[in-house]
């Protein structure tokens, strides 16, 4: 076709398929259509069942296919740009968009971490399941649904919840399909993320609980509807995103885990001083330094530690999981009914020797302190041993717990703090008794995680 001057345009649209333009050719007017083989072959006039032949091979192969037809007209009017008829098939154009080196990989991850991926795209359904294969979404049983066929069965609810559950390759969708298919996997109870960068993207992107646009390639539209915006419109990053949205979670869980359990054990502490009788165990200088100097400090290094590597092997929590779960609370008490034994124990044990209560309490403050040292150890991991405790995730933990430790002992010797707080002198078998002491803790703490380890509840998809 020769250049020319364009008269009219009828431009593409998802549920067209197709787009057309009229453009001056000579003396006449040329009418050039564009759009997916189904739909520009009816619009012609005897069609080599080659040519079809060829666009399913194309199609089969991964690449989009776009039918090209042309035909003469006497002016611009003569033909109905939104309905053409009588054109000759041109030929045909195959574009082949190759995958990013890290996109199977990217799934691959999603898989192991419970995330189902989906594929809804425009495209013919076999180019659909060749890249489906290629990215390690479809195997070979699998099949594609089209959006012809969701249509068919949109008149039974059931029947289209059951095909949307079960299908993980759409083709051939239309925007309005797309916003269906989110609302369905929501009310299965699915925390569902949408990708797009078009503007027929921008319900689906917008109604999805998350929705992920296209920073390079995505319209102001898509953009606008989304929540998150793709710099590098790269599908790892979203991996990425998810996995460090994970370890900032058990960060935080394992935070409150080791401030609860702390409070826990130091409550028990004095309700179990009370039920036997025994004086209280510290002063209320005594707690405030244990709460605002000794836990700060390693509750600090808890929180500047890295991720364990290994987020996106564990099983993402429900939808509305609360962050403190049955889990959690175990993990909790039981270190903190071994401490509180310990503790009574020493302190009782003490006391009952004809020992004075100052240095009484000097035993339970420095046991408490070496509870929280090596609670905070055992909980930096929820699932690992500490056996397998990393030195270089770590380093700011550690650094945390020798601050503890060390301004504990300083407090202990040094005249004004020991004054202030109300502190003696202990002797070494005292101290290492109440070191024991904090060794049961972390027996307790440890053996707590091995059973729950075996426990392990089963993945939820997300």
């Amino acid at each position: 076709v020769e250049p020319g001057e364009r008269l009219a345009l009828f431009a593409y649209e998802p549920a067209n398929r197709f787009a057309s333009v009229a453009v001056r050719d000579g003396a006449g007017v040329a009418v050039v259509a564009k759009g997916a083989v189904e739909t520009i072959a009816p619009m012609c006039d005897g069609v080599d069942p080659h040519a079809i032949q060829a666009a399913e091979e194309l199609a089969r192969a991964g690449y989009r296919v776009l039918a090209i037809a042309r035909r003469a007209a006497d002016g611009p009017d003569e033909i109905e740009l939104s309905a053409p008829t009588g054109l000759t098939l041109l030929g045909l154009v195959g574009l082949l968009d190759p995958l990013r080196p890290e996109a199977a990989d990217a799934i691959l991850t999603c898989r192991a971490a419970g995330i189902d991926v989906r594929m809804l795209t425009g495209d013919h359904p076999a180019t659909a399941r060749t890249i489906a294969r290629q990215l390690g979404l479809a195997e070979d049983g699998d099949k594609v649904a089209t959006g012809q066929q969701l249509t068919a069965i949109a008149n039974d609810p059931d029947a289209l919840e059951r095909r949307v559950r079960a299908t993980r390759v759409f083709a051939r969708i239309e925007p309005a399909q797309k916003l269906q298919i989110v609302q369905i996997l929501q009310r299965g109870g699915q925390t569902v993320a949408v990708t797009g960068d078009g503007v027929n993207d921008a319900p689906a992107l917008q109604a999805a609980d998350i929705g992920v646009a296209m920073g390079r390639s995505g319209t102001d539209v898509a953009r606008g509807a989304a929540d998150l915006i793709l710099t590098d419109d790269n599908f790892a990053s979203i991996v990425a995103g998810i996995e460090e949205g994970r370890a900032a979670h058990a960060n935080l869980r394992r935070i409150v885990i080791f401030l609860l359990g702390t409070a826990m054990a130091e409550i028990s502490m004095f309700l179990g001083a009370i039920l036997t009788g025994l004086p209280m165990p510290l002063t209320p200088v005594q707690i405030l330094w244990a709460n605002l100097v000794t836990e700060s400090a390693q509750n600090v290094g808890l929180a500047l530690a890295g991720a364990e590597g290994d987020e996106l092997q564990q099983p993402p929590p429900a939808r509305a999981a609360p962050l403190i779960d049955s889990r959690a609370l175990v993990l909790m008490l039981v270190p903190a009914a071994v401490m509180l034994v310990t503790t009574i124990a020493l302190f009782g044990w003490w006391l009952g020797g004809g020992g004075d209560l100052d240095t009484g309490r000097t035993l339970a403050l420095l046991t408490v302190v070496l509870f929280q040292n090596v609670f905070v150890l055992s909980i930096s991991s929820e699932h690992h041993s500490i056996l397998q405790f990393r030195w270089r995730r770590n380093r700011w933990l550690v650094a945390g717990v020798g601050a503890a430790l060390g301004l504990h002992l300083l407090a202990m010797l040094a005249p004004p703090l020991r004054d202030l707080l109300g502190l003696t002198a202990l002797q070494p078998v005292w101290m290492l008794a109440s070191l024991a002491g904090a060794g049961a803790v972390l027996i307790a703490s440890e053996a707590t995680k091995a059973l729950l380890r075996d426990a392990k509840p089963r993945p939820r998809r997300a």
